[in-house]
């Protein structure tokens, strides 16, 4: 008769049972970790971030309106919250529209070149140059 404990499919075999019990209890340990508070997942954080991602962009296209709204008509616009404190989210949005002031848009390039050739036309023509 063969002995199963020296059978050496029979030891395979309970080697892995004992790793799967292994890995069984790995996985409650966790699970029992993951459940205590204060820790925060990395789902959580990204959710978290694109939270205040989507406050940051809503924010930005406001923003941007009240700035087209303002080249528009003479309103002055306002960053200012309700108390007259710049949070963290304005701030970051007016610095953000600030730095896209400084640079040469095709808008503005273009304004100059029409203001200096309708300079060098009027020359050409004998017309008086208006700035």
């Amino acid at each position: 008769m063969v002995d199963k404990e020296k059978n050496p499919l029979y030891q395979q075999t309970q080697e892995m049972m004992r790793l799967c019990r292994r890995i069984v209890q790995r996985h409650r340990d966790v699970e029992r970790e993951a459940e205590r508070p204060g820790l925060t997942t990395p789902r959580e954080t990204w959710r978290e971030d694109g939270e205040e991602m989507g406050r940051l962009l809503t924010y930005g296209r406001q923003y941007g309106e009240k700035l087209v709204s303002g080249l528009i008509s003479p309103n002055e616009v306002d960053v200012a919250g309700k108390n007259g404190e710049v949070g963290e989210v304005d701030g970051m949005v007016a610095e953000l529209f600030k730095s896209g002031k400084k640079t040469d848009t095709w808008g503005r390039v273009a304004r100059d070149q029409v203001k200096a050739l309708s300079g060098v036309v009027r020359t050409l023509a004998g017309l008086e140059v208006e700035e």
